[in-house]
């Protein structure tokens, strides 16, 4: 397949041509930039780096790693002065995730890589925007307190102490607050007095969808305190100072919100709200399919910017189009390979074809080496010599609705607590993510030797905050209820998701959509209280 220049209709993002055709060059120079500052740390000195002449000899002295082969190193990292171990760039974070095998993952986050991630994900859809658009962002980031953070509140730190946050309503004050009582709401006031939106973002497109079911259920007490200046949410007294800080709507614009509001929600909402809104955006695509959907129910024709392909180990990708879940590799953010489905070993850059399915293997300038990813991604075509494609899952299925990303070793290891604590013992279980209301919610089928005495999903769900920082902060915001746990009679499972088949097969820990209805179906049918 021919690979364009960078100049076909829809790109939204000016600054890539130039690096898109020096792709090889870059990947090749990030590697040399990274062996030559790291040679004398501990790392660098156990793999010789400072003997590595090309990135042939790179492969062959250093293995391919997964999380596991690095976490020796992390245990003797306690404090940024530490990072030397593994880095010698200075570390500005440490960043916590969930992890596998039942234990979260600690990652470094230096300024290096932080500068190199720069504002491009950012500031792609912004280009056009004047200086006074205003704009809101549906989440929230909590300040770093030194014990470690997520990779969204660390680069949007960044962007913060660069100065591009100053058109979001709310400003500092109301995007980085550590005690948020109800984020739609105060989030929701600050929009709705603001007719002349540009966009809407969030991390996860999911988090606007919450935002919008809250809407629509809510809005006549939203709408009252808007026009009298009273809170109907228990917020605390400081955030119910800042919030009275903000711009009031306007008498113009509350009769606007009530003519609106009394013409309701049959059609998409927000662009009747915000008529001048070019943009929501925030993480999506293929994963999040029929919560996008729902997302458009509310958002109708407004435009879709799927914002980033980012992981906390790298922000490896930028969505260059609207509408569009496709993201263009970001050269500068490492040293890739690539290890094709089926295959053991790693290709360069230079070697991927379109239409393949690949592992991205990253060496980032925060100390991961020959790093596995675990994600899997389909070229669709090029954008000079960047690679453009799709997200196509990860090497193992994961549970996910708002970027918790459950594995199935997490799921596992859950399960195995629930036991230890319970002292029941699951012989059989299976987890599928239910959207069919919002917020969504995890549910657990299991089969074990004896059935409860009580509901044991408050166990479960306290267990899965133990095991994901990512998965406890999602649900102290509210955009996840309680997982749930249901226990059913032996087999039950197998049988269920068995029907139409000529021989049993053993289910799949993690479940598809179809395969959760079904089981939901099915469990309601037992006519009991299993």
């Amino acid at each position: 397949m021919p690979r364009d220049d960078g100049s076909a209709a829809g790109h939204i993002f000016p600054d890539l041509p130039g690096l898109s055709l020096s792709a090889a060059r870059i990947n090749e120079d990030n590697l040399v930039r990274i062996l030559r500052d790291n040679a004398d740390t501990e790392f660098g000195a156990e793999h010789g780096f400072s003997e590595i002449k090309s990135s042939e000899d790179y492969r062959l002295r250093v293995p391919l790693a997964v999380y596991s082969d690095f976490e020796p190193y992390f245990d003797r990292i306690q404090t940024p002065k530490d990072g030397r171990v593994l880095t010698s760039y200075p570390v500005r974070h440490f960043l916590l995730t969930s992890g596998t095998g039942g234990k979260q993952k600690r990652l470094l986050l230096t300024d290096e890589a932080l500068e190199r991630y720069s504002d491009y994900i950012f500031s792609c859809p912004l280009q056009d925007a004047p200086e006074d658009a205003k704009h809101i962002h549906m989440s929230v980031f909590t300040p770093d307190d030194g014990s470690g953070t997520l990779l969204s509140c660390a680069y949007f730190g960044y962007l913060r102490r660069k100065g591009y946050l100053k058109g979001f309503l709310g400003g500092d004050s109301l995007m980085f607050c550590p005690h948020y009582e109800d984020v739609p709401y105060v989030k929701l006031r600050l929009a709705l007095a603001c007719p002349e939106l540009y966009s809407i973002q969030a991390i996860f497109l999911y988090d606007i969808l919450l935002v919008m079911r809250y809407l629509e259920e809510r809005w006549p007490a939203l709408l009252s305190d808007i026009k009298n200046g009273t809170f109907s949410e228990p917020l605390s007294e400081d955030v119910k100072r800042r919030l009275a800080a903000q711009p009031k709507a306007s008498r113009e614009r509350i009769g606007e919100l009530e003519r609106v509001f009394s013409e309701g929600f049959e059609t998409p909402i927000v662009p009747r709200l915000w008529k001048q809104l070019r943009f929501v955006g925030g993480i999506g695509g293929s994963s999040f399919g029929d919560q996008t959907e729902k997302l458009r129910e509310y958002t109708g024709d407004v435009p879709i910017y799927y914002f980033a392909f980012a992981s906390s180990e790298i922000m490896s990708g930028v969505a260059m189009t609207l509408d569009k879940p496709e993201y263009t590799l970001l050269p500068d953010s490492a040293y890739y390979e690539f290890i094709p489905v089926g295959a053991s070993e790693t290709v360069s850059l230079s070697k991927l074809e379109a239409g393949g399915v690949y592992e991205p293997v990253v060496t980032t300038f925060s100390g991961l080496y020959r790093y596995r990813t675990g994600d899997l991604i389909k070229v669709t075509d090029f954008y000079g010599e960047l690679p453009r494609f799709m997200v196509n899952g990860r090497v193992g299925s994961v549970l996910n609705i708002a970027g918790e990303k459950f594995p199935v070793s997490d799921i596992a290891e859950a399960v195995r607590r629930l036991s230890e604590r319970t002292g029941i013992r699951v012989r059989e279980y299976a987890a599928g993510a239910d959207t069919s209301e919002i917020p969504g919610h995890h549910v657990f089928f299991a089969e074990a030797d004896k059935a409860p005495g009580e509901d044991l999903s408050p166990v479960l769900d306290l267990i899965l905050r133990e095991l994901s920082p990512d998965y406890d902060e999602i649900r102290t915001l509210g955009m996840l209820e309680s997982a749930e746990i249901r226990f059913v009679p032996g087999f039950f499972i197998e049988k269920s998701l068995g029907r139409g088949r000529r021989a049993h097969k053993k289910a799949a820990v993690i479940l598809s959509g179809a395969q959760l209805e079904r089981l939901k179906e099915d469990f309601n049918g037992l006519g009991n209280d299993q």
